[in-house]
């Protein structure tokens, strides 16, 4: 459970990174997927998990793609090595 808190936290910082480099306020991207702006907030402070769906639309909402894999961690290591 706690890999899969982890993993959304990181999904959560890249979000707000995206929105905030797009420029986009909360109620913006609500505007953008029809998401409460105050479910927005909960799921930046941490307050809310999004759901697969909620994650779609945040994705479209920032001209995204949205892509989770699974990655052998020889692979992950060395990629990471060689950059």
């Amino acid at each position: 459970m706690l890999v899969f808190v982890l993993i959304m936290m990181d999904i959560i910082r890249a979000h707000v990174r995206i929105r905030k480099e797009k420029n986009l306020t909360q109620a913006d991207l609500a505007t953008r997927t029809g998401i409460d702006q105050g479910d927005i907030s909960r799921l930046e402070n941490g307050s809310r998990n999004p759901t697969q769906n909620m994650l779609k639309k945040l994705a479209d909402g920032l001209d995204m793609n949205l892509h989770l894999e699974f990655v052998p961690k020889k692979l992950d290591r060395a990629y990471f090595d060689e950059a």
